[in-house]
């Protein structure tokens, strides 16, 4: 009898052992109902536990969002910014966000070009927003050139793609009228410059040449004033003044070794080759662009040197 007892408790023993090895209930309770039910109490408290404190790390992982965050998610793009704005008092962001909506629908339907739709697209409004922003509250504390210098900064960051250059223009113009408060300010008129310079440019983009002809003729008349060769030969390039061109191009060349800086002789006769090669002109081109790659890789300007070379290389053909 005891016997049969000793063997009966070795396999309760090993069924129980391999329960634990290989997880299987059905085996365990054969051996003892109360062992059984016993470890499964346990692996539940085990597994809610585990599963509470899951929950708890996935609520901490959650964003807190206000009521106003909530509301916003049930609106359409361009209404939820519109909504942020009301929410921040930046109305005059508003009424520039919703002119901007207006041209977008208004070229529409005057034009077959497909072009993006502005209240559609999410990281353009979301630039558009921050950039209003910074523009209003630099307005609201007299600070135009700083407003001015976000207009450009948009409208640099939209004239890479070209479904954007209608907006690009209205933000170049809005850069101009913000920075015309400044005229009277002596060392802004190379800022008010370069603004006239890339309205053109982005008028010449968009084919509209009368208006982009009398921009850069004002960037012309502008950097006549504050002595600039370099963006006087860029403005008559840009005009096709190829006379008046070439005149500036030597004032430049003039200009730059009376600096002494030879940075400044290396790019004049750049520019000096590169015109010359638009021009079909490789015997004048070639030295002037040998030239700019000696003086570069003299001074270790390996990216400007490459250039010059490339452009060399070229006009010798």
């Amino acid at each position: 009898m005891k016997g049969q007892l000793k063997n009966v408790q070795r396999h309760d023993v090993g069924i129980f052992t391999r329960q634990i090895g290989k997880g299987f209930p059905e085996e365990l309770s054969k051996a003892n109902p109360k062992i059984a039910e016993a470890t499964t109490i346990k692996t539940v408290a085990r597994t809610r536990l585990k599963m509470g404190k899951v929950k708890d790390e996935l609520k901490a992982m959650l964003p807190i969002l206000t009521p106003s965050e909530v509301r916003r998610f049930h609106l359409l793009p361009h209404e939820a910014i519109i909504d942020e704005l009301e929410e921040g008092n930046y109305e005059e962001s508003i009424r520039y966000l919703k002119e901007l909506f207006e041209l977008n629908e208004e070229i529409h339907r005057k034009t077959t070009t497909p072009i993006w739709d502005l209240k559609k697209n999410k990281n353009a409004l979301s630039r558009l927003r921050d950039g209003l922003i910074i523009v209003e509250q630099a307005k609201n504390a007299g600070d135009y050139i700083s407003a001015a210098a976000e207009f450009l900064n948009m409208a640099l960051s939209f004239q890479a793609t070209w479904e954007w250059w209608w907006m690009t223009e209205r933000l170049y113009r809005s850069a101009l009228e913000n920075a015309e408060f400044l005229t009277s300010v002596a060392g802004h008129y190379e800022y008010i410059a370069n603004v006239l310079y890339e309205l053109g440019m982005n008028q010449l983009r968009l084919r509209d040449v009368e208006v982009a002809f009398q921009n850069l003729s004002k960037f012309l008349a502008m950097i006549k004033r504050i002595s600039d060769p370099e963006g006087i030969c860029n403005a008559h390039m840009e005009l096709n003044d190829d006379i008046n061109t070439e005149k500036y191009l030597q004032l430049l060349m003039e200009s730059a070794v009376e600096s002494g800086l030879t940075r400044k002789v290396a790019q004049a006769h750049y520019c000096i080759g590169e015109h010359f090669l638009n021009k079909r002109r490789p015997d004048i081109a070639t030295f002037h662009l040998e030239k700019s790659f000696e003086l570069y890789n003299k001074l270790g300007l390996c990216n400007d040197a490459d250039k010059a070379r490339v452009f060399a290389g070229v006009s010798k053909g």
